[in-house]
């Protein structure tokens, strides 16, 4: 599990430091060590994004079927997240399950241009076109950036 403190201002550091002591104290298992990683804000990707993602996947499954492949949109959807997410292991008291796909909902903006970016090219190189339309966050993530 993932905990943050965005800090908009040099006025919240203070605040936003002793909440993270505090995290630390009370809910931190101390038999792993605790990484502390400082990194640009991006909000989480937006469901926009996530429907073009699944209307990509509806696609890569009637692309990939029609050349006699077994591959439903949830085979499609599961195989990209394989190919390009990777897998994690998930934590839930002293439970580990281990190699679980990552979900888009997990990822910010930037994570989820990435991850499509990536589709988007696996694709051209089987020769599988994609939709894209104009007004997806997807277009305006390229013209304006994130």
């Amino acid at each position: 599990m993932a905990e943050f403190w965005k800090v908009d201002s040099p006025d919240q550091i203070e605040d936003r430091l002793k909440y993270f002591e505090s995290y630390l104290r009370s809910s931190w298992d101390w038999t792993k060590p605790v990484m502390w990683k400082v990194s640009v804000w991006s909000g989480k990707r937006s469901l926009n994004a996530n429907a073009l993602f699944h209307i990509w996947c509806r696609e890569i499954s009637e692309y990939f079927t029609m050349r006699r492949a077994t591959l439903t949109e949830e085979d499609a959807k599961y195989l990209m997240k394989n190919l390009f997410l990777g897998k994690i292991d998930i934590v839930i008291g002293k439970t580990v399950i281990e190699d679980q796909l990552r979900k888009t909902s997990s990822l910010t903006s930037g994570e989820m241009k990435f991850f499509m970016d990536q589709v988007l090219e696996w694709c051209a190189d089987k020769g599988c076109s994609l939709s894209m339309p104009e007004d997806s966050e997807y277009m305006r993530w390229g013209k304006d950036g994130l």
